[in-house]
């Protein structure tokens, strides 16, 4: 059993570490890089393996090897100021399509959340734009600053993020759903 803070990325590299002294026949190297990073260090096959809380989604499952079992899990909520009309999931969302969400990157399992929703929901549909992938900082200020009304995202960058700026003066951060996490492989690299 390893205990660790899951409000923080870390509990990742920190179970790898745990399990690379379970099997002393392989020998792990640690990066830290941005999830954008892991995912093209495994595309290019640079990174065997990225350990970043990766959800699974059917088209990360064509790119990437999925274990049979999941090395974590995390929330996902809906962030937005306190003064907005307390949208608490994705049905509420989508029947208020005049808020403006924050641009979701492909590359993110956010995406394959609200889109997974989309495609069980063809007629009320979650308007948003894809884009490219900032950090979480930049997307609770432009909520903020009234650029967007929602930032979808989950736990661990809403705490981290709340622990330098203390957002919640602000903000409010209302999981609506939890998603089981994995250790994500380059398909080239069977021998895992």
């Amino acid at each position: 059993m390893i205990s660790c803070d899951w409000s923080s990325d870390v509990c990742s590299s920190d179970l790898m570490k745990k399990i690379d002294k379970k099997l002393p026949q392989y020998k792990f190297k640690y990066y830290p890089v941005g999830q954008e990073a892991l995912l093209i260090g495994l595309d290019t096959g640079k990174y065997a393996a990225a350990a970043s809380g990766f959800y699974w989604s059917a088209d990360r499952e064509k790119k990437y090897l999925f274990p049979k079992e999941n090395i974590g899990a995390n929330t996902v909520g809906i962030v937005e100021r306190k003064s907005t009309k307390k949208i608490k999931n994705l049905q509420q969302l989508a029947q208020n399509s005049s808020l403006k969400i924050t641009p979701i990157s492909g590359a993110s399992g956010i995406y394959g959340i609200v889109n997974a929703y989309n495609e069980k929901n063809p007629t009320k549909k979650i308007n948003f734009n894809t884009g490219q992938w900032d950090a979480s900082a930049d997307y609770f200020k432009w909520v903020i600053q009234k650029r967007y009304d929602i930032y979808i995202t989950n736990n661990v960058s809403w705490s981290a993020v709340n622990k330098e700026t203390n957002l919640k003066e602000q903000l409010v951060y209302r999981p609506f759903t939890s998603i089981k996490t994995f250790t994500i492989f380059n398909k080239n690299n069977k021998k895992f």
